[in-house]
């Protein structure tokens, strides 16, 4: 490459890598596979869910909210998420928990450390399973 008449640059042509979207995308009979799906694909290729958030460019809480989708759809595991016995300790205190309390509502119930995506996860167990 030159520049002003200048060769600034020898070597090969730098290209951008492809996001891992356009390559693991693949047409299904309604489209384009959802992102979700995407997401699944490569957890079930052996990434983790850190790995999956660089391939894909998305972050943590993306990532962390597609496994809840996939939980709430029935594909996957809410262990996956969350252990189980943290889970049980966070349910005991959910008792009258609707879809509109609120994260914040719920974590002044906890007594222990907790985080809003364990929260996040109980929350979605709680109101799928009951």
């Amino acid at each position: 490459a030159e520049f002003e008449g200048e060769v600034i640059y020898q070597g090969e042509p730098v290209t951008k890598p492809r996001k891992i979207d356009k390559i693991a995308s693949r047409q299904t009979a309604s489209g384009r596979m959802s992102t979700y799906d995407i997401t699944l694909g490569l957890y079930e290729k052996g990434n983790s869910m850190e790995d999956i958030a660089a391939l894909r460019r998305l972050t943590g809480a993306t990532i962390f909210s597609h496994f809840l989708k996939l939980y709430e759809d029935g594909k996957v595991d809410i262990h996956l998420l969350m252990e189980k016995e943290r889970l049980a300790g966070l349910l005991k205190h959910f008792g009258d928990v609707t879809a509109s309390t609120s994260l914040n509502e719920i974590k002044s119930r906890i007594p222990f450390e907790t985080t809003y995506d364990e929260l996040r996860a109980a929350k979605t167990y709680f109101l799928k399973e009951n």
